[in-house]
């Protein structure tokens, strides 16, 4: 399989959470998508011709669901799945251990790629005689899995990861506002004909316009995911592309972008209208990724309050996003100040800041 062909769109599905993204904080939040539907979200997307799901071993029960969607499929889709390094290097062999619980989720013999999660932290204890890659190797040798990739979000991680030679792939953040990819990676990768698995194509949701709220922007020029997606299918260097879906709207929009041959890129001038709407949001803003809901000591809802605050600065909702909040029942003085939110988030946004922020405009009378 040559994973520069891999077609032009794939499906990021996960147990739950917003744009395919996981919440892993200990109550599910508002949106979550049953098991049933996810299902069949799953299922709609396969007939629809898309061929591709990205999951992990971090995203809840995503893998179960995914196998439970694909089972009996004859093709079935490209499945790739990772999981994280053990950056204390206290447990190496957890590593093989996640590709065989990976294996069994799925209810597949052998997975298409298997990725290391997010390589910006612990890089060096991926390679050595025990470190992921020659578990990886190993597993590649007992056929349990097909082809070995990466996950960072620094392009010049990744880069520095694909000179090793151990990477048929690398996924990485790539949009309209985060292009910072095409400047070194994306040369490297055509060069070495390396496959490029697009993350973060709509930024996390904030380059669309979320399908709950059309009812209360009617006749508005809002930001599309269709914009988004042309924007990173017609670059050459991307193989694929993993926007979140989860309703059969959502996978009928996005399918519809890859359909043709080509793809018409965006002009200049809708390229600036859409950065010059996301200013709005600021320099760094939440890309939704819920990396930080899962370590938060104060198990705050971060990802959703912060979508929240979109809400009122991207679309003017400020009584819906008020009263939202309101529903929460929680507030930003719960926050412990540990830093982990920060530490594990990989756009490096000032979350302890951002949250007293948010909560101010999201309280305020």
């Amino acid at each position: 399989m040559q994973f520069r062909n891999l077609g032009r769109t794939g499906l990021k599905v996960t147990a739950v959470g917003f744009g395919g993204i996981p919440i892993m904080g200990a109550n599910c939040p508002v949106g979550c998508v049953p098991e049933d539907e996810a299902v069949r979200v799953v299922r709609y997307a396969l007939d629809k011709g898309i061929n591709f799901i990205d999951t992990a071993r971090s995203y809840s029960d995503s893998e179960r669901r995914i196998g439970l969607a694909i089972r009996g499929r004859s093709p079935r889709p490209y499945i790739a799945t990772k999981t994280y390094i053990d950056r204390k290097g206290e447990n190496l062999e957890r590593f093989s251990r996640d590709i065989d619980e990976s294996l069994a989720a799925l209810g597949v013999d052998s997975i298409d790629l298997y990725q290391i999660h997010y390589i910006d932290q612990g890089f060096e204890l991926a390679f050595g005689p025990r470190g992921a890659v020659a578990q990886m190797q190993k597993a590649k040798e007992e056929g349990k899995i097909r082809h070995i990739g990466v996950t960072a979000h620094d392009p010049d991680m990744a880069v520095r990861a694909l000179e090793t030679g151990e990477f048929e792939t690398v996924q990485v953040p790539y949009n309209v506002v985060k292009a910072e990819a095409a400047q070194k990676l994306f040369p490297y990768c055509l060069e070495h004909d390396i496959g490029v698995i697009c993350m973060k194509p709509i930024a996390g949701g904030a380059l669309a316009t979320p399908h709950e709220l059309q009812q209360h922007l009617a006749g508005k020029d809002l930001p599309t995911a269709t914009n988004a997606l042309r924007f990173v299918l017609s670059q050459p260097a991307v193989s694929v592309a993993i926007p979140g879906m989860d309703s059969t709207l959502e996978v009928d929009e996005n399918a519809a972008v890859a359909a043709g041959e080509a793809i018409e890129p965006l002009s200049g001038s809708e390229i600036e209208r859409i950065r010059e709407r996301l200013a709005l949001l600021g320099e760094q803003f939440c890309h939704n990724c819920a990396y930080c809901d899962a370590v938060c000591s104060a198990e705050l809802p971060l990802s959703e309050i912060f979508k929240l605050e979109r809400y009122y600065k991207l679309y003017a909702l400020r009584d819906l996003a008020q009263q939202r909040f309101k529903e929460l029942h929680r507030s930003a003085d719960e926050c412990l100040d540990c830093k982990k939110c920060e530490e594990k988030c990989p756009y490096r946004v000032p979350i302890r800041e951002r949250l007293k922020e948010a909560a101010r405009l999201l309280s305020e009378s």
